[in-house]
Parts: C-alpha cells; structure tokens; sequence
C-alpha cells in the first residue's frame, strides 16, 4: 500500500518537486499513535511554554492563546527555532520574516475575515 509513495511541501514560495517519501512506523500499530505524539510534544516544546494549550494533528499543530498577541509570540518563536536562533541572539523579528518569506500570523488572519 505505501510502496513507491511520494509527496511533495507546500510553502509560501511554491510547491517542491515530488520527492520519494520512506514510511518507518507501521499504519495501525498501536505503539506509532503514541510514538507520534511523544515526538511532536519534544518538538513543540519549546513553543508551549506560554499558551494555554496546544493540539496535534497528523500535520499541525494548532496554537491556543488568549490574544492576537500571544499568538503572534507563538509565531516568532517557531520561526527563530526554524532558524536555529533564540531571543537571545537579538536579531530583529523583522529579518526571520524576510529570511523565511512569511507574513505576520494577524495580517493572515485579518486577510482571512476580509475574504
């Protein structure tokens, strides 16, 4: 059933080629629920430190907070991980948006209300 799979990412910038994609964890099992779900709380727990809660699906991760702000907090924070810096190497907010090519969080969802 998995054999020969292949997928590609979707990102700001455009879709990637189609590349081969390796499954390792058996569909079904019931260790991989588990194993999946340890791995994207280690993963996501340096962005869980200040919202209330988070959830995981299959490809997400879905951030709860109280206010646009923290939400916004939340995002900056993913994308200096994504860049392997911290608050600590004091660069401005404004360049990890340039380097990785996104929007602010409230400027999608504004844009999403006005659809």
């Amino acid at each position: 059933m998995y054999e020969g799979v292949k997928t590609r990412v979707w990102t700001t910038a455009g879709n990637t080629e189609y590349f081969p994609m390796n499954l390792s964890l058996h569909q079904g099992s019931s260790i991989s629920p588990y194993v999946f779900t340890l791995i994207l709380d280690e993963l996501s727990r340096g962005i869980q430190e200040n919202i209330p809660w988070c959830m995981i699906f299959a490809d997400d991760i879905v951030l709860i907070a109280e206010s646009t702000e923290r939400v916004e907090v939340a995002e900056l924070r993913m994308l200096r991980w994504t860049c392997g810096k911290t608050m600590v190497d004091m660069i401005s907010n404004e360049v990890f948006r340039a380097a990785l090519d996104v929007d602010s969080i409230i400027d999608k969802i504004r844009e999403g209300r006005l659809r």
